[in-house]
């Protein structure tokens, strides 16, 4: 992953891999699309974790004395850590939906991880007609409720990539 400026950790899964592509990396914070604070592979960082960069600097001298940045292991573990919590979002939502996971054609979890990762549990949850389609499993009703939503105007190139994925995975099911 040299390309991401990251030591050899071994090969990505497939979805780290989408998630690094679609997310980038950074090792210094700065305002995504919404005006959030972030760092790292699209981690939103936490009030506690914007304190502690700002008492860093003010303890430790001038901006331009300073690196704000987060080491390499650090990103790596808050994104295990976010991935975990998407990973967990997405079972908790196909429970609540009484989707198995199992009954899922290959993939079309990890678009749901992918979809978590960036927009979190409540937000997912919120594509109720979506959930329709999958329990019904009507993947093209899914994919049209993926385009028509917020998170596709806000984040179309990687909507539109989500979705053809969605369409690929669910073929010939």
């Amino acid at each position: 992953m040299a390309e991401y400026g990251l030591p050899d950790y071994g090969l990505l899964n497939p979805v780290e891999e989408v998630l690094y592509e679609d997310e980038g990396y950074r090792r210094k914070p700065y305002r995504d699309t919404e005006g959030n604070m972030t760092i790292g592979v699209g981690h939103l960082m936490l009030p506690d974790e914007i304190n502690e960069m700002k008492v860093g600097m003010l303890e430790g001298g001038t901006p331009d004395s300073l690196d704000p940045s987060w080491s390499k292991g650090r990103i790596k573990i808050k994104f295990g850590e976010d991935l975990n919590s998407a990973k967990k979002d997405v079972r908790a939502i196909l429970k609540e939906k009484k989707i198995d996971v199992g009954s899922l054609p290959p993939g079309v979890e990890d678009e749901f991880i992918l979809m978590a990762y960036q927009m979190g549990h409540s937000s997912l949850l919120g594509f109720k007609n979506m959930w329709d389609g999958v329990k019904s499993k009507n993947w093209k009703k899914v994919q049209r409720e993926m385009k028509d939503s917020a998170w596709y105007n806000q984040t179309t190139s990687r909507a539109n990539r989500a979705i053809w994925r969605m369409g690929e995975r669910t073929r010939g099911y």
